[in-house]
């Protein structure tokens, strides 16, 4: 997988209105694994992590890791 630098000018979505397919995609990236952060970025809510965190909660799915902490299973 590629990853791109962070920029800021990407954060496009950052306090606007959620739309159904923003919903989709966050319960996506939940179930799959992905992280907040992860999924803050890919939904072009960087800036807004804590809104991605609450609409997350709003919704009753829980993140099981955070990008500085991987999902390792030992």
């Amino acid at each position: 997988m590629i990853t791109l630098p962070y920029s800021p000018d990407h954060d496009v979505n950052d306090d606007e209105p959620w739309s159904e397919q923003d919903i989709r995609d966050l319960e996506n990236h939940v179930r799959h694994g992905a992280s907040l952060e992860e999924t803050a970025e890919f939904l072009c809510r960087g800036g807004t992590v804590q809104a991605v965190a609450e609409k997350a909660k709003e919704l009753g799915l829980t993140f099981q890791h955070s990008a500085d902490q991987p999902n390792v299973k030992t």
